[in-house]
């Protein structure tokens, strides 16, 4: 599970991109299940701030998996600080990388980290 600024959930059993209504059918289905209230759901997840950069990649076939794959990616995305996402746009050229952490200056910091790691690969 996985989300960004723009509202989008992604439930990656199921699509790999955001859908509303699969992330409203979700989030209906954990609540029936829970018998809480919604508002009680929503409270044990912590807002932080939310830094999202896109790094520009070929358009080469194969490149944006070939960069998902990479065991250095993986080890830096491991050391950084905070819930990080790094994924493909499912529409462009761009790798995203969305870091939130408890301060911006921290988020703001992984991200470029993992930027510059994904630029070297």
């Amino acid at each position: 599970l996985g989300g960004e600024q723009s509202g989008h959930t992604i439930f990656t059993d199921y699509a790999t991109t955001g859908d509303g209504q699969l992330t409203a059918l979700q989030f209906l289905d954990v609540l029936a299940r829970s018998g809480k209230k919604a508002s009680e759901l929503a409270s044990v997840c912590p807002q932080y701030p939310q830094v999202l950069l896109n790094v520009a990649v070929s358009h080469e076939r194969g490149v944006k998996d070939a960069i998902m794959a990479s065991d250095a990616l993986s080890a830096a995305i491991a050391e950084e600080e905070g819930r990080v996402l790094v994924r493909p746009s499912g529409t462009e050229a761009l790798i995203r990388v969305m870091v939130e952490a408890k301060t911006e200056q921290i988020a703001l910091l992984a991200a470029e980290n993992l930027v510059n790691v994904i630029k070297m690969l």
